[in-house]
């Protein structure tokens, strides 16, 4: 029987991505208690903060020194140029450009997931053509680093994307789950999915927060980010408000006859109330 080989840490994996052909996803999350007891928190627990760390160090920073905590040195300019909110940023960066090649990317971050790519019971067609897509990137993007609550969260076709789920089960804490596929062979085209643990609990899963700078410019990305989501969920939700008056108006203007059927109905329902309570 032929040796199997050693499951890899989380660091080789993304060793492996940077120094081979691989492309490693890997999710950010913390509502899912896994391993350890977990605060259970969806937000707050800084899943955004590990997610911006550890594409610091993918992209060659080191965490001692005046450069990490400079919000715009070359390594945190890197990381903030390769950080996306919306789903079409992600794409638009990797089209080349006219007589240019895409320079490659070691890491590239999405942050709040769920917020355009959330669970749904009838996924969008785009969003199946994103994640068709997000699994062709490579050698132009190694690693894609992603925040959402939990996995459950964002849509099946990222979900079946993600390699490993980094769990924050407590602010400054956090555990690395591999997510694989075992063969069913009870039910050959229904794969078994199971987590095994790689890590957690020591000096190499703990975290700091961000440098005052750093989260000061997260901060800002944040808030400019939510300016046209936050405008079309209000033009959507006033529309879902005004949907059944607006067809009630349109009926009566364009319905004469129909609207005056609605009249006398409500006159004979006031005539009948009016006798039963004589």
């Amino acid at each position: 029987m032929p040796p199997q080989s050693q499951p890899p840490s989380f660091g080789s994996a993304l060793a492996g991505a940077l120094n081979n052909d691989y492309l490693i996803v890997a999710l950010v999350s913390s509502r899912t208690q896994a391993r350890f007891q977990s605060v259970g928190l969806p937000y707050g627990l800084g899943k955004s903060t590990l997610m911006l760390q550890l594409a610091y160090t993918i992209d060659g920073g080191g965490r001692n020194g005046r450069e990490y905590e400079d919000a715009h040195s070359p390594v945190w300019n890197e990381v903030f140029a390769n950080l996306f909110y919306n789903p079409s940023d992600i794409v638009r960066l990797l089209v080349p450009q006219p007589g240019k090649k895409v320079i490659p990317k070691a890491c590239i971050c999405w942050d709040a997931v769920q917020a355009y790519a959330g669970m749904e019971q009838n996924v969008s067609p785009v969003i199946r053509k994103l994640a068709g897509y997000l699994s062709e990137v490579r050698p132009e993007v190694k690693i894609i680093l992603m925040s959402a609550p939990s996995i459950n969260d964002i849509s099946k076709p990222l979900r079946n994307l993600v390699a490993f789920e980094l769990i924050v089960f407590e602010r400054g804490k956090y555990e690395v789950q591999q997510i694989k596929q075992l063969k069913n062979f009870k039910n050959p085209r229904d794969d078994l999915i199971k987590l095994r643990f790689v890590e957690g609990t020591d000096r190499h899963t703990a975290f700091g927060p961000l440098p005052a700078e750093v989260q000061s410019r997260y901060d800002d990305f944040r808030a400019k980010m939510k300016i046209p989501f936050r405008r079309t969920l209000l033009k959507a939700l006033e529309r879902y408000e005004n949907r059944d008056k607006e067809l009630v108006d349109k009926s009566e203007l364009t319905d004469p006859e129909k609207k005056k059927r609605s009249e006398i109905g409500r006159a004979l329902v006031s005539m009948r109330w009016q006798r039963s309570n004589k």
